[in-house]
C-alpha cells in the first residue's frame, strides 16, 4: 500500500520567530506522522483499543485479589496472559508480514471484545473464578499479541522510512494516553455501584467494538505475495528470530527489553496488594495510582515521540531505565498514598519511556518485511514479565510487597548500568540515523 502523506503549507514551519516557532517545530517533528491521513485512523483505533487494554489491567488485578486476598490468584491471572504471549507472539509477527493487517486487526478485535462481554456475564451470574479469569486473559493477551504485532507492521506501510521512528513513537503515545486515563476510568468505574466489576468489563468490551469501527474506515489490504516453495509459518518466526539477532541495534535493544521486563515489569503484580497491605487503602486506589503513573509516562512519551528518529534517542533510553530503578526503589519506602501517588509519576516516566523507545529503536532498524517479527520480539520480552509474575506474587505474599519491591528497583539499576557498559563496550551503528 502506498504511503499517503499531506505536507505542511510551504512557509509554514517557518513563520513566526522565537517561543512561538519553538513550540510549532516541536509539535511538528512529534506529530509529523499524524499529517498521513490512514496513520491518523489507526492512531484513534489505537487509542480504542488501548483504552480497553488499560482498563483491563487495573480490572483483571483488583477482580482477582478481590476474590482471593492474596497477590499469588494476580500472578496467577497474569500466568495467562504471558503465556499467550510467549507462545503467540512469535507466529503473531511471522503472520503479520503476510496477512491482510486490517482484516487481521478486526476479527482480533472482535473476538477480545467477546472475551470482556462474557467475563462482565460471569461476575453478574456469580460464576467468576480465578482458572475462568486466567483463560480469559490467555485468550485476550492472545488476541493483544497478534493485535500489537499486525498494528506495528501495518506502520511499515502506511508510513515513509523518514516517518517510521516517528509514527511507532506517536502510536505508543496513543497507549500512554490511555494508560493515564484508562486505569483511573476503570477504579472509579469499578467502585461505583451503578457499573462494578461487571459493567467495567462491559465498557472494555465497548471500547473494542468502537476500536473496529474505527479500522472499518481504513482501506481495504490484501495479504502480501508469496512466492512458491516460500518459508512455512514456523520457518518465517524462526528467521525473523535470527534477523533480529544478527542486527547489533536490535540486539542491544531486545537484551535490554528482556531483561528489565524480567527484573522490573512484574511489580505490576504488586500494586493491589501494596494498596491494601501496604498503604491501607481499597483497591480501587490502585486505578488512581496508575492514573498517576501513566501522566508521568505521557510526559516522556512526548519527548520520545521527537526524538524516536534522532541519535539521542538511546541516551534518553538510559535515563528512563535508571528512572525506572529510581522509582521502585523509592515506592518501597514511600509511607502513604500521597507519597506512593508521587513516586508512581517517576515510575511512569521511567517505565513507560523504556517501552517506547525500545520498540521505536529497535523497529526503526529494521527492513519492512521484517517489522511484524521484531515487534514480536519485544511482545515475547513482554509476556516474561506476566510469567515471572506468579512468583514475585508468591514472594510477596511471603516477605511483602515493600521489600520485592525494593530488590527489584536495584535488579532494574543493575541492569540499566550493564546496558550503558554494553554498549559503549560494543558499537552499535544506527542505521536509520545514517539513512536519515
Amino acid at each position: 500500500m502506498a504511503s499517503e502523506r499531506i505536507e505542511a503549507p510551504a512557509g509554514q514551519p517557518g513563520a513566526g520567530s522565537g517561543v512561538s516557532a519553538t513550540v510549532r517545530g516541536w509539535f511538528n517533528r512529534t506529530f509529523d506522522s499524524l499529517r498521513n491521513r490512514n496513520l491518523r485512523i489507526l492512531w484513534i483505533g489505537t487509542l480504542l483499543n488501548f483504552a480497553g487494554v488499560t482498563m483491563n489491567q487495573t480490572a483483571q488485578g483488583v477482580v482477582a485479589f478481590d476474590l482471593t486476598g492474596n497477590s499469588r490468584a494476580v500472578g496467577t491471572v497474569m500466568l495467562g496472559s504471558g503465556l499467550s504471549l510467549l507462545f503467540i507472539s512469535p507466529l503473531a509477527g511471522a503472520l503479520a508480514d503476510r496477512v491482510s493487517k486490517r482484516t487481521m486487526l478486526i476479527s482480533c478485535q472482535a473476538i477480545t471484545a467477546a472475551t470482556f462481554f462474557f467475563v462482565g456475564f460471569a461476575i453478574t451470574a456469580g460464576f467468576i473464578n480465578i482458572p475462568l479469569l486466567a483463560v480469559a486473559a490467555f485468550v485476550s493477551g492472545t488476541m493483544f499479541a497478534m493485535i500489537r504485532s499486525v498494528r506495528n507492521a501495518y506502520i511499515g506501510e502506511l508510513a515513509t522510512t523518514a516517518q517510521r521512528g516517528n509514527a511507532v513513537a506517536v502510536q505508543q503515545l496513543a497507549m500512554t494516553v490511555m494508560m493515564v486515563s484508562g486505569p483511573f476510568a476503570a477504579g472509579i468505574l469499578i467502585g461505583w455501584d451503578a457499573f462494578g466489576s461487571a459493567g467495567t468489563y462491559t465498557v472494555m468490551g465497548g471500547a473494542f467494538t468502537l476500536a473496529i469501527i474505527t479500522m472499518l474506515q481504513l482501506p481495504a489490504t490484501s495479504a502480501p505475495k508469496r512466492s512458491t516453495g516460500a518459508p512455512n509459518l514456523l520457518r518465517d518466526s524462526w528467521i525473523g528470530m535470527q534477523y533480529g539477532w544478527k542486527n547489533p541495534e536490535i540486539r542491544w535493544v531486545l537484551g535490554g527489553f528482556l531483561l528489565l521486563t524480567i527484573v522490573g515489569n512484574p511489580y505490576i503484580t504488586l500494586l493491589p496488594g501494596y494498596a491494601k497491605e501496604e498503604l491501607g487503602v481499597s483497591t480501587a486506589n490502585l486505578g488512581m495510582l496508575l492514573g498517576v503513573s501513566a501522566v508521568g509516562g505521557f510526559i516522556v512519551s512526548l519527548g520520545a515521540a521527537s526524538m524516536a528518529d534522532s541519535p539521542k534517542a538511546t541516551h534518553l533510553l538510559g535515563a528512563c531505565n535508571i528512572l525506572f530503578g529510581v522509582s521502585l526503589v523509592g515506592l518501597c519506602f514511600a509511607p502513604n498514598l500521597g507519597m506512593a501517588a508521587t513516586v508512581m509519576l517517576f515510575l511512569g516516566a521511567g517505565a513507560s519511556g523504556f517501552q517506547v523507545l525500545n520498540l521505536a529503536v529497535a523497529l526503526r532498524a529494521a527492513e519492512v518485511a521484517y517489522m511484524g517479527r521484531v515487534a514480536a520480539l519485544t511482545m515475547m520480552a513482554s509476556s516474561l514479565s506476566s510469567i515471572v509474575a506468579l512468583p514475585v506474587g508468591i514472594l510477596a505474599d511471603r516477605y511483602g510487597e515493600r521489600p520485592m519491591l525494593g530488590t527489584m528497583g536495584v535488579a532494574v539499576l543493575a541492569v540499566a548500568f550493564v546496558l550503558i557498559i554494553w554498549r559503549n563496550t560494543s558499537p552499535t551503528p544506527d542505521t536509520a540515523i545514517s539513512a536519515g
